[in-house]
């Protein structure tokens, strides 16, 4: 067989055996179509660790630098560096004292994943990543302890991390609401002659004027009992939804810390 013929059925074998163009599918075209239209903007920058110095992974580091700043939630460029640098620190591999590009840019990940708004929430956002990452690696000792010494203490500080990463949760949380704190209200139990309110209530003066338009007054003598023992006042019904019947679609409400009255004899 001559040099060409040779070449020409290679040429053939390496054809039939190539796989086929993958075609996507309708559902992954729609998936693919929505995540590109919410990931329009310019991708952020990764970090890089060249010589064991801390740089982003673009062609021009100042903009790199500014990349890397917002997609961190701040505009302090500066802080943006230090941001990177320390999650160089709690990428560090304790068996070498050296961090990777892989473990960095993980961390890096789970602190764009909070998405922070401010510088704050930037700090919380890397602090927060920090606590993860030794939670994970916390894990992972406890699967791998042996003795009964080993488990007890990887179990230890596996709950504290825990714990510690739920309190910086509720920790963001109250900082983006700014400190409102709602109430969730899972069971009202009312007793015959009792009431139950909800929501802000106003105490009018003016005797009979100020009974207007109050639906949570007593009810009068001779009023019938099928207009239920529990009437709720007024409510902030903004985004809020109140427990249906079976105690099912509870969700957070404001509690009014006004006492109820007591019906009248």
């Amino acid at each position: 067989m001559t040099k060409t013929n040779q070449k020409a059925a290679k040429s053939a074998d390496q054809s039939k055996s190539a796989k086929p163009d993958y075609v996507l599918t309708e559902h992954e075209c729609r998936i693919a179509a929505e995540w590109m239209e919410t990931h329009n903007d310019v991708f952020p920058p990764r970090i890089t660790l060249p010589e064991g110095k801390v740089k982003t992974d673009h062609p021009e580091p100042a903009i790199g630098d500014v990349l890397m700043a917002r997609s961190l939630g701040t505009n302090d460029v500066n802080l943006g560096r230090y941001l990177a640098l320390d999650l160089a620190f709690i990428s560090v591999n304790p068996l070498d004292g050296r961090s990777s590009e892989s473990t960095v840019n993980q961390a890096l990940a789970y602190a764009r994943a909070i998405e922070p708004k401010d510088s704050l929430e930037a700090m919380m956002a890397v602090q927060m990543a920090a606590v993860h990452s030794a939670t994970i690696a916390m894990a992972r000792r406890l699967n791998t302890s042996e003795s009964i010494e080993a488990v007890d203490s990887a179990e230890r500080g596996l709950s504290r991390l825990s714990r510690a990463f739920t309190q910086q949760v509720e920790t963001l949380k109250r900082h983006r609401s700014g400190g409102q704190q709602n109430v969730t209200v899972k069971h009202v139990h009312v007793n015959d002659g009792g009431q139950a309110i909800i929501g802000n209530v106003t105490n009018r003066e003016g005797g009979e004027a100020g009974k207007e338009n109050q639906p949570h007054e007593p009810k009068s003598e001779g009023a019938s009992d099928d207009e239920g023992t529990a009437l709720l006042g007024h409510f902030e019904t903004i985004g809020v939804a109140l427990p249906s019947a079976g105690d099912e679609g509870l969700d957070s409400v404001p509690v009014s810390r006004s006492k109820g009255r007591s019906p009248k004899g």
